[in-house]
């Protein structure tokens, strides 16, 4: 009970935020007539707090599905390395500009859904190149073990975290933060829903996903069955 009362709280609190810039922003606009290009740059401003607003329904009605055994997989063979350099490429330009890289190192196959697994990846990339520092190397391993479950690393640099704080990185509204230069540490944009995604999508899967953290950054593993 406890839970949910704060996952309510939290979702109010969240919805709150951008319902209300997209209220000011309105009625800041019509509070005067204004030029055609004044009228465009508030609804471009309005859309983006509308993207924001849907991107986090959908990922709270994914959630919501997912732990009632409403969602299907499409289990199919998978190259999961392929799918990891085809994510890695569409985080290339926003990791170049932080002078990130990102690395791919193995092969591997998994009987799995395809788009599931490309949201999961998606997910942790984002998070690796949101909050890696500047010139970090991003590294995705992947590999198959002797029992044939199929690994695959996602691996940046971090300060270390204790085993209560990697555990709660999987909680829904969960926000990291950002290291930038002079020690600061501003909170990072995002409904921190992402790793409650990847968490549900590989126990969809009958796999898990862990985290493990270290002096050289923190690890996150996609562990998914034999076939």
């Amino acid at each position: 009970f406890r839970t949910l009362e704060e996952f309510s709280a939290d979702i109010a609190h969240e919805l709150r935020t951008p319902l209300n810039n997209l209220m000011l922003q309105t009625q800041v606009t019509l509070s005067r007539d204004r030029s055609v290009a004044e009228y465009q740059d508030a609804l471009h401003s309005n859309l983006h707090e509308l993207e924001q607003l849907q991107r986090m329904v959908s990922d709270m009605l994914f959630l919501a599905r997912a732990d009632r055994g409403m969602v299907q997989i499409q289990r199919e063979s998978v190259e999961l390395d392929k799918e990891a350099r085809a994510v890695a490429e569409y985080f290339e330009p926003a990791a170049s500009e932080h002078g990130q890289h990102i690395e791919i190192q193995g092969t591997a196959t998994a009987a799995c859904d395809r788009a599931m697994v490309r949201r999961a990846l998606t997910n942790l990339l984002s998070n690796a190149v949101r909050y890696a520092p500047s010139d970090a190397r991003i590294r995705v391993d992947l590999s198959t073990q002797a029992s044939g479950a199929v690994t695959v690393d996602v691996s940046n640099p971090a300060p270390p975290m204790s085993a209560e704080e990697l555990q709660r990185l999987f909680g829904r509204f969960t926000r990291g933060q950002q290291p930038v230069a002079g020690g600061a540490t501003p909170a990072v944009d995002g409904a921190g829903l992402g790793l409650s995604i990847v968490d549900s999508i590989m126990r969809l899967h009958r796999g898990t996903v862990t985290a493990d953290s270290a002096s050289a950054g923190v690890r996150f593993r996609l562990t998914f069955p034999p076939a």
